[in-house]
């Protein structure tokens, strides 16, 4: 590996689809295993102990996957983000169904293998640009994203997501 960013989007890849360990990540189940496996019901959901559906927690990391490659690639050479942005990128699509969450997977592991690949690529003279929105600067954001789907996969493990595998506490009650 030849830079911190290439172990960053190896680290980033392994959460996102576990290449290497088929399927699983360094700490389960990848995101996309994990995501795969939920029914458009289930994802469109807000019987979740935080209230949040699945979709919307996919749409917020999708978001967040363009507005840094956007960042480094510039808006003239990355696609339009296809979805409606809510507050952070969180947007709750009503009335989900099998064609629509399957193309929000789709939008996201597009724009993760855009991401990761603009990251490897990134001119070295941006990485101090600033982003606005996040009041922090481009190399800021690519150490963040590398790192931000582990954090929502385990929200969404532990979120009791309806028709996902119950935790082991509520098992042993």
């Amino acid at each position: 590996m030849e830079n911190d960013f290439e172990k960053l989007t190896f680290y980033a890849n392994q959460e996102f689809n576990g290449t290497l360990y088929q399927g699983h990540a360094f700490n389960g189940k990848s995101l996309i295993v994990t995501l795969e496996s939920i029914k458009a019901k289930e994802a469109g959901s807000f019987d979740t102990y935080e209230g949040y559906t699945v979709s919307e927690i996919v749409l917020h990391l999708a978001y967040c996957k363009y507005r840094v490659a956007r960042e480094i690639l510039g808006d003239n050479k990355i696609e339009k983000y296809p979805f409606p942005i809510g507050l952070e990128g969180f947007y709750d699509i009503e009335n989900i169904d099998d064609e629509k969450w399957k193309l929000i997977i789709q939008y996201l592991k597009k724009i993760h293998k855009i991401t990761m690949s603009a990251i490897k690529e990134v001119d070295s003279s941006k990485l101090e640009n600033q982003i606005e929105e996040w009041d922090m600067s481009l190399d800021q954001a690519i150490i963040w994203v590398c790192n931000h789907d582990t954090y929502h996969l385990a929200q969404i493990r532990n979120m009791n997501v309806p028709g996902m595998a119950k935790s082991k506490i509520k098992i042993m009650k």
